[in-house]
């Protein structure tokens, strides 16, 4: 658990033995930051915002869809040129930028988590 002060004191509870100290208001504005616009090192610059319109690009195969960001495995495998919408995000994992969109897929609604990006490809462009 993490608490930042506008005095610039924090906490953090690492286990049983909380850690504590004293940061700049710099430091606690841009740790502010940071926690509302996640760095995802692995992604290209994003070309997405949520309501856009964007289409799956992979030249290799199919893009990964899972339910939740946490989820091991993918549920859908979205097909190139299939264009989707962006509802939420970006959420960071494992240092990949993922937007949770919606699309039809065999005639059915699915909305679920892809990447955006790898390095310098992109798995979505705007339309």
């Amino acid at each position: 658990m993490l608490s930042v002060y506008t005095l610039g004191r924090w906490l953090i509870k690492q286990g049983e033995a909380p850690l504590t100290g004293f940061v700049s208001q710099k430091t606690v504005a841009l740790f502010a930051y940071l926690v509302a616009h996640p760095v995802c090192t692995r992604s290209p610059t994003s070309q997405l915002s949520v309501g856009m319109v964007a289409r799956t690009v992979q030249p290799d195969g199919t893009l990964a869809m899972r339910l939740t960001l946490q989820d091991p495995y993918p549920t859908y495998q979205l097909p190139a040129g299939l264009e989707v919408q962006g509802v939420e995000g970006p959420q960071c994992r494992d240092e990949a930028r993922m937007w949770r969109v919606t699309t039809s897929l065999n005639g059915q609604r699915v909305t679920g988590w892809v990447s955006e990006g790898w390095v310098g490809l992109y798995f979505l462009m705007p339309q």
